[in-house]
């Protein structure tokens, strides 16, 4: 059974021909499901019963109508994550934006490409808004359901108290009291369980469709949380304050989610500045989406400052030294490194990465983090000396094996490079791979 993909849901209000036209042929692929509004009379009844992803909106009222109607459409709660685009002749203030709720402007004359991709960039961040919203929903009632558990464990032992006054004569019924309230703290320990489980399959999900943007890097940000959690270890961190390192590692790009596929697919040489800076975006794009949910805001302050340098002269608040998050000094040097030694093969060729890297301690990297990295090439160096490799069966991958060799699929995609530990998501992740496009025979991992 073939699944019904979702549509995007795109509003557009204009009474001016040339510019209904246009949107006519922009948005005339499958994927949009558009319907266009020429009546003001009519636009707020049609809005809420469409309920679109995108309003894009043409007015030629008074701007105090414009503020209106954006009002209207952020007091229904089923619109208050709706992208709102205005059409302007000209670039309108940072304030105007802010007051009336618009997302932003589609300046004319319109640039058709410009206009694609800043459309399908607010989609994108729309659909993953409107995804991480319902998995937070699920996890708040997972924690209405604790709540709830505890208020009854309250219940029971404020009743086990008063029988315990009652039956104090009697061994055999204290017994069985205390017995059914180590049921109940076993059962809440098992509600917390479940709680963590939940939150970490959540991060791990997160994970999963990052590296699906981009297989052809697939790995990249579990590499880079096993190496930050290294570090962050060596600096003599809590364990809380290394798994939200980890954390922000494992999500460090979920801001690429919005960027354009024309973007992404291009070699780095390639971009344009006006790429490059789009591109650049991304950590506050990812700590935008990050730091509303319960539990990442820690990692979304984190991966808001992995562009700062050392010197400060960085982005995006151009931060120095200390006043940079340790995590982000530590997911910085990590990410480099990791791309730097994607392909690499030999212990020389991950000490002369970081040799390279050093060369811009005190103006792009922190000593410190960079002589822990040292230390973790020395144990990857210390694991390589007397091991030997054996081929199994994917089927028989387990959490904790060490790939071997760089795991190719049958049409040459380089899905996770040698030197992984794997994890449950990277092994689903291979399995699920294995269902369209199966990897080749036999998957070598390191016997230690």
């Amino acid at each position: 059974m073939t699944n019904k993909v979702q549509k995007f849901k795109v509003l557009v209000f204009t009474n001016n021909s040339s510019t209904l036209n246009y949107f006519q042929s922009l948005l005339k692929e499958p994927k949009y499901k558009v319907i266009f509004v020429e009546s003001k009379e009519k636009v707020l009844g049609k809005i809420r019963l469409f309920l679109p992803d995108l309003i894009i909106s043409e007015l030629k009222t008074p701007k105090i109508d414009k503020v209106e109607l954006c009002q209207h459409i952020r007091k229904d709660q089923r619109l208050s994550n709706t992208i709102i685009l205005l059409i302007t002749s000209k670039r309108a203030e940072t304030e105007d934006t802010q007051c009336s709720g618009v997302d932003d402007y589609l300046t004319k004359p319109f640039n058709r490409e410009h206009v694609k991709t800043k459309i399908d960039s607010y989609l994108r961040i729309k659909r993953l808004q409107d995804d991480l919203l319902q998995s937070n929903k699920e996890l708040n009632e997972t924690i209405s359901t604790l709540k709830e558990h505890e208020k009854m464990l309250e219940e029971s032992n404020m009743a086990l108290e008063r029988d315990k006054k009652l039956l104090r004569n009697s061994l055999r019924e204290i017994t069985y009291l205390t017995t059914e309230l180590e049921k109940s703290h076993h059962h809440q320990v098992q509600l917390n369980q479940t709680l963590k489980k939940n939150f970490n399959d959540l991060v791990n999900l997160l994970a999963s469709i990052i590296g699906l943007r981009n297989p052809y890097n697939m790995g990249h940000s579990q590499k880079v949380a096993e190496i930050s959690r290294f570090i962050a270890d060596k600096f003599g961190k809590t364990e809380q304050e290394i798994r939200n390192i980890e954390i922000a590692a494992l999500l460090h790009e979920i801001g690429k989610i919005g960027i354009s596929d024309d973007i992404m697919n291009k070699n780095p040489d390639e971009l344009s500045e006006e790429e490059k800076m789009t591109l650049a975006q991304h950590p506050l794009v990812g700590e935008s989406l990050l730091k509303g949910y319960s539990g990442l805001e820690k990692a979304a302050k984190i991966i808001r400052h992995i562009h700062e340098n050392i010197d400060g002269t960085g982005y995006p608040d151009g931060l120095a030294g200390d006043a940079i998050p340790l995590g982000s000094r530590i997911i910085k040097a990590a990410s480099q490194f990791d791309r730097m030694t994607y392909t690499a093969g030999t212990p020389g060729e991950f000490y002369r990465a970081v040799a390279t890297l050093k060369n811009s301690v005190d103006t792009d990297f922190d000593g410190h983090v960079l002589r822990h990295l040292k230390k973790y090439v020395d144990t990857f160096a210390d694991r390589r000396k007397g091991q030997r490799t054996e081929k199994i069966n994917i089927l028989d991958l387990k959490e904790g094996m060490i790939l071997a060799g760089d795991l190719y699929t049958s049409t040459g995609i380089k899905l996770i490079p040698k030197g992984t530990k794997l994890s449950e998501s990277s092994i689903k992740c291979i399995l699920n791979y294995n269902k369209t496009d199966p990897l080749k025979e036999g998957i070598s991992i390191l016997i230690r």
